[in-house]
Order: C-alpha cells, then structure tokens, then sequence
C-alpha cells in the first residue's frame, strides 16, 4: 500500500491521521455526554469515563500535531477535475477550520484541567499534571501532598473562562465538520463522482488534474 499521497490518491499516513482523528472526535463527543448522565445519576464510573475524555483528548493533539506537520511536509493529491473554485474554496474552508479546531479543543481542554488542579493520565505512560514539573512518568500520585497541591493550584475564575472557551469550541467543530461532510456528500450521493474513494480506498475514479 501507498505510504505518501500520490497526485491521485491518499496515502496510507494521510488515510491513518483522518480517521483515527475522526474516531477520536466521534468518542470525545459520546463520552462527554454520557459523563454528563452519569454525574446526573451517579456511580462510580462516572471519573473514569472523564478519565477517558482527558486521554482521548491528550491523543488527539499528539496525532494532530503530528499530522500537521506531515500535512506541510507532504503535498496532497491534486484537485478532482470536476472540482471548480468554490469547491476549492469551500474545502479549504472545512480543512483548516478543523485544524483550528483540533488544536484549540484540545489545549483549552487540557488547560482546563491544569487550571483546575487536575491531572490528565496516558494509558499510564505519562502524564500531566497541575503540579511541578508538570509531566511526569508513570500513573499520577494521590498522595495527600500531591492532591492537595493540586487543589492550590486550581484557579475557578481562568476553569470557568477555559470551560466556555472549550464549549464554543466544540460548536465550531460541528460547523466546519458539518461543511466538510455536506460537502462530501454533495460528490459522493448527489454528482456520484466517488470523491470519498479517494479517503476510503485510494481509487482514481476521480480523476486529478
């Protein structure tokens, strides 16, 4: 299979980075509401599904960050031929609309955390932490010291501020996600030229200029 993108196909990197990406976007969304339910009826389960988000979170900017630099350092396949200027326009739009939003998503979550004297746990490889030195190897401590200095550490008023942040930009996620997916379906369903081929299976049935 394809490493690099090709003029008329995505590569493999490329294919890997959109829909671990994606995936990792749809999970955020399921586990936060379902936290939400949980704080409403207890249980506790409830710390560990935010757990996951926080992880969740911490992977996506990895992935996205690493995707990023892939996205300047290896060009993409060229324009579809029926692809006119606001095809163009509309798909520049949701890309990078979405590269903002990955990165303003996950570093408003992760300062939320911080701010607020929390910590966020990589499948115990590391993790951050509101106290110095702030990352730190292994699973995080829950000795008396250490939550307690996590507890002067928080700051209420910056939480709150981040919170908001971190909710307007879930919303913007939707909207350029939305653009992107109305955008896709229009080629694939309604001019049936197969240009999410492309990203599943690599076809040129869309042909590149």
């Amino acid at each position: 299979m394809q490493i690099k993108n090709t003029d008329k196909k995505y590569g493999l990197v490329t294919k890997f980075f959109h829909w671990s990406i994606m995936l990792l976007f749809l999970f955020q969304f399921v586990s936060i509401v379902y936290f939400r339910y949980l704080e409403d009826n207890g249980g506790d389960f409830t710390w560990t599904v935010m757990n996951w988000h926080k992880t969740s979170g911490l992977l996506i900017l990895i992935l996205g960050t690493f995707r990023y630099i892939w996205r300047l350092t290896t060009p993409l396949p060229n324009w579809p031929k029926n692809f006119g200027s606001w095809d163009t326009k509309v798909s520049h739009f949701a890309e990078w609309g979405l590269y903002a939003s990955i990165f303003f998503m996950t570093l408003t979550g992760l300062f939320i955390e911080l701010n607020g004297g929390y910590y966020i746990n990589f499948f115990g490889i590391f993790h951050l932490d509101a106290v110095s030195p702030y990352i730190h190897g292994g699973n995080a401590s829950y000795e008396e010291s250490i939550v307690a200095a996590r507890k002067a550490a928080g700051n209420l008023t910056i939480h709150d501020v981040l919170v908001a942040l971190h909710v307007i930009g879930a919303y913007a996620v939707i909207v350029f996600l939305t653009v992107h997916l109305t955008h896709v379906f229009r080629h694939q369903v309604m001019l049936k030229d197969k240009l999410l081929n492309r990203m599943l299976k690599g076809d040129d049935d869309v042909s590149a200029e």
